[in-house]
Protein backbone atom coordinates (compact mmCIF):
# COMPACT_ATOMS: atom_id res chain seq x y z
CA UNK A 1 0.00 0.00 0.00
CA UNK A 2 1.16 4.01 -1.21
CA UNK A 3 2.36 5.64 2.06
CA UNK A 4 0.01 8.29 1.23
CA UNK A 5 -2.82 5.52 1.14
CA UNK A 6 -1.80 4.98 4.52
CA UNK A 7 -1.78 8.62 5.59
CA UNK A 8 -5.04 9.46 4.26
CA UNK A 9 -6.79 6.37 5.65
CA UNK A 10 -5.16 7.42 9.35
CA UNK A 11 -6.45 10.60 8.46
CA UNK A 12 -9.93 9.93 7.32
CA UNK A 13 -10.35 7.88 9.88
CA UNK A 14 -10.07 10.53 12.78
CA UNK A 15 -7.96 7.80 14.88
CA UNK A 16 -7.53 10.70 17.72
CA UNK A 17 -11.08 10.61 18.24
CA UNK A 18 -11.49 6.67 18.75
CA UNK A 19 -11.16 6.30 22.52
CA UNK A 20 -14.29 8.59 22.96
CA UNK A 21 -16.37 6.45 21.31
CA UNK A 22 -15.94 4.53 24.92
CA UNK A 23 -17.19 6.67 27.22
CA UNK A 24 -17.89 4.64 30.23
CA UNK A 25 -17.72 0.74 31.40
CA UNK A 26 -19.42 -1.28 29.55
CA UNK A 27 -21.12 1.15 27.18
CA UNK A 28 -20.20 2.22 23.41
CA UNK A 29 -21.77 4.66 22.12
CA UNK A 30 -22.38 6.23 18.02
CA UNK A 31 -21.35 2.55 16.82
CA UNK A 32 -22.08 3.45 13.71
CA UNK A 33 -19.89 6.08 13.12
CA UNK A 34 -16.85 3.95 15.25
CA UNK A 35 -17.81 1.02 12.43
CA UNK A 36 -16.26 3.81 9.70
CA UNK A 37 -13.69 4.89 11.24
CA UNK A 38 -12.50 1.51 11.71
CA UNK A 39 -13.37 0.68 8.30
CA UNK A 40 -11.07 3.41 6.98
CA UNK A 41 -8.22 1.85 8.83
CA UNK A 42 -8.58 -1.83 6.97
CA UNK A 43 -5.64 -2.88 5.15
CA UNK A 44 -3.03 -0.82 6.53
CA UNK A 45 -0.03 -2.85 7.48
CA UNK A 46 1.07 -4.06 10.35
CA UNK A 47 -2.07 -3.62 12.53
CA UNK A 48 -3.92 -6.74 11.62
CA UNK A 49 -4.36 -8.21 15.32
CA UNK A 50 -5.91 -5.05 16.69
CA UNK A 51 -7.97 -4.44 13.70
CA UNK A 52 -8.98 -8.20 13.37
CA UNK A 53 -10.01 -8.28 17.04
CA UNK A 54 -12.18 -5.29 16.71
CA UNK A 55 -13.87 -6.57 13.27
CA UNK A 56 -14.88 -9.96 14.78
CA UNK A 57 -16.51 -8.06 18.02
CA UNK A 58 -20.25 -6.68 18.34
CA UNK A 59 -18.71 -3.60 17.30
CA UNK A 60 -19.77 -5.01 13.49
CA UNK A 61 -22.52 -7.41 14.33
CA UNK A 62 -24.63 -4.85 16.14
CA UNK A 63 -26.85 -2.43 14.09
CA UNK A 64 -27.45 -0.40 17.41
CA UNK A 65 -26.36 2.86 18.18
CA UNK A 66 -25.09 2.71 21.13
CA UNK A 67 -24.57 -0.75 23.00
CA UNK A 68 -23.96 -2.07 26.28
CA UNK A 69 -21.28 -4.77 27.27
CA UNK A 70 -19.86 -7.40 29.31
CA UNK A 71 -17.04 -5.25 31.50
CA UNK A 72 -14.40 -7.69 30.17
CA UNK A 73 -15.53 -7.82 27.07
CA UNK A 74 -15.37 -4.06 26.55
CA UNK A 75 -11.84 -3.54 28.31
CA UNK A 76 -10.53 -6.12 25.59
CA UNK A 77 -11.92 -3.64 22.82
CA UNK A 78 -11.19 -0.72 24.86
CA UNK A 79 -7.77 -2.19 25.01
CA UNK A 80 -7.18 -2.35 21.40
CA UNK A 81 -8.31 0.74 20.73
CA UNK A 82 -5.80 2.32 23.39
CA UNK A 83 -3.50 0.83 21.83
CA UNK A 84 -3.88 1.46 18.50
CA UNK A 85 -4.25 5.15 18.88
CA UNK A 86 -0.71 6.71 19.96
CA UNK A 87 0.94 4.10 16.48
CA UNK A 88 -1.45 5.70 14.29
CA UNK A 89 -1.16 8.51 15.14
CA UNK A 90 2.76 8.21 15.51
CA UNK A 91 2.78 7.13 12.20
CA UNK A 92 0.60 9.94 10.70
CA UNK A 93 2.91 12.35 11.71
CA UNK A 94 6.14 10.81 10.29
CA UNK A 95 4.18 10.23 7.10
CA UNK A 96 3.46 13.55 6.90
CA UNK A 97 6.82 14.73 7.43
CA UNK A 98 7.63 12.55 4.97
CA UNK A 99 4.88 13.44 2.56
CA UNK A 100 5.72 17.21 2.44
CA UNK A 101 8.93 16.39 0.83
CA UNK A 102 7.79 14.79 -2.61
CA UNK A 103 8.07 16.98 -5.30
CA UNK A 104 4.87 18.28 -7.13
CA UNK A 105 6.37 18.14 -10.40
CA UNK A 106 6.70 14.18 -10.30
CA UNK A 107 4.93 11.38 -10.90
CA UNK A 108 4.35 8.47 -9.04
CA UNK A 109 4.88 4.66 -10.47
CA UNK A 110 3.33 1.62 -9.12
CA UNK A 111 5.51 -1.24 -10.75
CA UNK A 112 3.93 -4.87 -11.06
CA UNK A 113 4.02 -7.39 -8.92
CA UNK A 114 6.85 -8.85 -11.04
CA UNK A 115 8.50 -12.00 -8.97
CA UNK A 116 11.70 -11.96 -11.09
CA UNK A 117 14.26 -9.38 -10.41
CA UNK A 118 15.13 -9.12 -13.77
CA UNK A 119 11.32 -8.53 -15.22
CA UNK A 120 12.14 -5.05 -12.72
CA UNK A 121 14.86 -3.78 -14.50
CA UNK A 122 13.57 -4.46 -17.58
CA UNK A 123 10.20 -2.75 -17.25
CA UNK A 124 11.98 0.28 -15.53
CA UNK A 125 14.19 0.40 -19.05
CA UNK A 126 11.25 0.21 -20.77
CA UNK A 127 9.67 2.95 -18.54
CA UNK A 128 12.55 4.99 -19.04
CA UNK A 129 12.26 5.03 -22.46
CA UNK A 130 8.21 5.31 -22.87
CA UNK A 131 8.55 8.77 -20.67
CA UNK A 132 11.69 9.99 -22.82
CA UNK A 133 9.60 9.76 -26.01
CA UNK A 134 7.33 12.52 -25.04
CA UNK A 135 8.98 14.28 -22.14
CA UNK A 136 12.01 15.44 -24.25
CA UNK A 137 10.52 17.75 -26.97
CA UNK A 138 11.65 20.69 -28.26
CA UNK A 139 8.37 22.32 -26.99
CA UNK A 140 8.67 21.39 -23.37
CA UNK A 141 12.31 20.61 -22.96
CA UNK A 142 13.44 23.77 -21.07
CA UNK A 143 14.02 22.37 -17.45
CA UNK A 144 13.04 18.81 -17.93
CA UNK A 145 14.73 16.12 -16.39
CA UNK A 146 14.14 12.37 -15.41
CA UNK A 147 15.27 11.31 -12.45
CA UNK A 148 14.57 8.60 -9.84
CA UNK A 149 13.82 10.49 -6.65
CA UNK A 150 12.81 8.01 -4.23
CA UNK A 151 11.91 4.09 -4.35
CA UNK A 152 9.28 3.37 -1.81
CA UNK A 153 9.59 -0.58 -0.20
CA UNK A 154 6.48 -2.56 -0.20
CA UNK A 155 4.50 -5.01 -2.15
CA UNK A 156 3.76 -3.29 -4.76
CA UNK A 157 6.78 -0.89 -5.25
CA UNK A 158 6.28 2.47 -6.10
CA UNK A 159 8.66 5.33 -7.93
CA UNK A 160 9.12 8.82 -7.30
CA UNK A 161 10.15 10.16 -10.76
CA UNK A 162 10.75 13.92 -11.00
CA UNK A 163 10.50 15.64 -14.54
CA UNK A 164 11.75 19.22 -14.15
CA UNK A 165 8.55 20.88 -15.06
CA UNK A 166 4.80 21.07 -14.78
CA UNK A 167 4.76 20.77 -18.47
CA UNK A 168 6.35 17.20 -18.50
CA UNK A 169 4.03 16.06 -15.81
CA UNK A 170 1.25 17.73 -18.09
CA UNK A 171 1.96 15.68 -21.58
CA UNK A 172 2.74 12.59 -19.32
CA UNK A 173 -0.79 12.82 -17.72
CA UNK A 174 -2.63 12.84 -21.00
CA UNK A 175 -0.59 9.77 -22.47
CA UNK A 176 -1.13 7.78 -19.65
CA UNK A 177 -4.85 8.65 -20.06
CA UNK A 178 -4.80 8.00 -23.44
CA UNK A 179 -3.07 4.56 -22.42
CA UNK A 180 -6.05 3.77 -20.20
CA UNK A 181 -8.20 4.70 -23.20
CA UNK A 182 -6.65 2.01 -25.49
CA UNK A 183 -6.36 -0.48 -22.49
CA UNK A 184 -9.78 -0.31 -22.19
CA UNK A 185 -10.84 -0.81 -26.06
CA UNK A 186 -8.58 -3.37 -26.20
CA UNK A 187 -10.05 -5.37 -23.39
CA UNK A 188 -13.63 -4.63 -25.34
CA UNK A 189 -11.66 -5.53 -28.17
CA UNK A 190 -11.00 -8.85 -26.78
CA UNK A 191 -14.68 -9.74 -25.45
CA UNK A 192 -16.14 -9.01 -28.76
CA UNK A 193 -13.30 -11.31 -30.75
CA UNK A 194 -14.79 -14.08 -28.17
CA UNK A 195 -18.06 -13.49 -28.86
CA UNK A 196 -17.66 -13.63 -32.83
CA UNK A 197 -15.93 -16.74 -32.19
CA UNK A 198 -18.44 -18.41 -30.61
CA UNK A 199 -20.71 -17.64 -33.81
CA UNK A 200 -18.27 -20.21 -35.66
CA UNK A 201 -18.34 -17.61 -38.61
CA UNK A 202 -16.61 -18.85 -42.05
CA UNK A 203 -12.98 -17.99 -41.39
CA UNK A 204 -12.58 -14.99 -44.10
CA UNK A 205 -15.32 -13.07 -42.18
CA UNK A 206 -14.09 -13.56 -39.05
CA UNK A 207 -10.89 -12.38 -40.34
CA UNK A 208 -12.37 -9.30 -41.97
CA UNK A 209 -13.95 -8.47 -38.31
CA UNK A 210 -10.95 -8.80 -36.45
CA UNK A 211 -9.05 -6.83 -39.05
CA UNK A 212 -11.74 -4.10 -38.83
CA UNK A 213 -11.09 -3.98 -35.01
CA UNK A 214 -7.63 -3.62 -35.54
CA UNK A 215 -8.08 -0.68 -38.01
CA UNK A 216 -10.31 0.70 -35.27
CA UNK A 217 -7.54 0.44 -32.32
CA UNK A 218 -5.06 2.26 -34.60
CA UNK A 219 -7.19 5.21 -35.77
CA UNK A 220 -7.97 5.25 -31.66
CA UNK A 221 -4.18 5.48 -31.27
CA UNK A 222 -3.63 7.82 -34.28
CA UNK A 223 -6.64 10.40 -32.86
CA UNK A 224 -5.23 10.11 -29.11
CA UNK A 225 -1.82 10.79 -30.22
CA UNK A 226 -3.32 14.32 -32.54
CA UNK A 227 -4.63 15.30 -29.57
CA UNK A 228 -1.74 15.14 -27.18
CA UNK A 229 0.43 17.02 -29.69
CA UNK A 230 -2.22 19.54 -30.13
CA UNK A 231 -2.91 20.38 -26.44
CA UNK A 232 0.84 19.57 -25.03
CA UNK A 233 2.83 20.63 -27.88
CA UNK A 234 1.39 23.45 -29.17
CA UNK A 235 0.33 22.04 -32.22
CA UNK A 236 3.67 20.78 -33.08
CA UNK A 237 2.30 17.37 -34.88
CA UNK A 238 5.33 16.44 -36.91
CA UNK A 239 5.55 12.44 -37.70
CA UNK A 240 8.25 12.24 -35.82
CA UNK A 241 6.00 13.64 -32.61
CA UNK A 242 3.18 11.78 -33.56
CA UNK A 243 5.13 8.15 -33.66
CA UNK A 244 6.77 9.03 -30.32
CA UNK A 245 3.65 9.55 -28.74
CA UNK A 246 1.91 6.82 -30.27
CA UNK A 247 4.33 4.16 -28.93
CA UNK A 248 4.01 6.02 -25.52
CA UNK A 249 0.45 5.34 -25.64
CA UNK A 250 0.76 1.77 -26.80
CA UNK A 251 2.91 0.91 -24.06
CA UNK A 252 1.47 2.54 -21.35
CA UNK A 253 -1.16 0.52 -22.39
CA UNK A 254 1.09 -2.76 -21.65
CA UNK A 255 2.06 -1.33 -19.04
CA UNK A 256 -1.42 -1.01 -17.54
CA UNK A 257 -2.73 -4.13 -18.48
CA UNK A 258 0.34 -5.58 -16.50
CA UNK A 259 -0.78 -3.34 -13.40
CA UNK A 260 1.28 -0.57 -13.87
CA UNK A 261 -0.26 2.70 -12.68
CA UNK A 262 1.01 6.00 -12.75
CA UNK A 263 0.01 8.95 -10.54
CA UNK A 264 0.53 12.19 -9.72
CA UNK A 265 1.94 13.53 -6.24
CA UNK A 266 -1.04 13.73 -4.04
CA UNK A 267 0.05 17.27 -2.89
CA UNK A 268 -0.12 18.14 -6.72
CA UNK A 269 -3.76 20.81 -6.81
CA UNK A 270 -6.45 18.71 -8.61
CA UNK A 271 -6.93 20.58 -11.30
CA UNK A 272 -3.17 18.69 -12.10
CA UNK A 273 -4.56 15.27 -10.30
CA UNK A 274 -7.78 15.37 -12.63
CA UNK A 275 -5.39 15.48 -15.63
CA UNK A 276 -4.31 11.75 -14.63
CA UNK A 277 -7.08 8.85 -14.92
CA UNK A 278 -8.49 7.07 -12.20
CA UNK A 279 -6.86 3.49 -11.77
CA UNK A 280 -9.89 2.77 -9.82
CA UNK A 281 -12.07 2.77 -12.35
CA UNK A 282 -10.27 2.33 -15.65
CA UNK A 283 -13.35 0.65 -17.55
CA UNK A 284 -15.76 3.73 -16.94
CA UNK A 285 -12.75 6.16 -18.67
CA UNK A 286 -13.86 8.15 -21.48
CA UNK A 287 -11.65 9.63 -24.23
CA UNK A 288 -10.02 13.15 -23.97
CA UNK A 289 -11.47 13.89 -27.22
CA UNK A 290 -15.08 12.51 -26.15
CA UNK A 291 -15.30 14.84 -23.35
CA UNK A 292 -13.68 17.72 -24.88
CA UNK A 293 -16.59 16.92 -27.69
CA UNK A 294 -19.36 16.82 -25.60
CA UNK A 295 -17.66 20.13 -23.61
CA UNK A 296 -17.67 21.95 -27.18
CA UNK A 297 -21.65 20.58 -28.10
CA UNK A 298 -22.74 21.84 -24.74
CA UNK A 299 -21.49 25.37 -25.03
CA UNK A 300 -23.25 25.65 -28.71
CA UNK A 301 -26.62 24.29 -27.34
Amino acid sequence: MRAQEIYEKIKNAGVEHLIGHFPNPGVIADVVNLRSRLEWLRGIPGFQDELTLLEKSIIFRTTSIQIQIPPDEWRSLQNAISRLIPKLLGLRQYLNAFLAQQDQISVFVKIPDFLDFAAVIDFEVKLQKTLSQIIFHSKIKDGVRLELRSWERGSPLWLELFLGTQAAVNVVAASVWAGAVVYKKIQEGRLHQEYVRGLKLRNDNLEAILEAEKRLLNEIVDAEANNIALSCYDGENSQETLERVKYTIKEFAEMIEKGAEIHPALQAPESVQNLFPDFKNVSKIESKIKQLAEKSQAKSQ
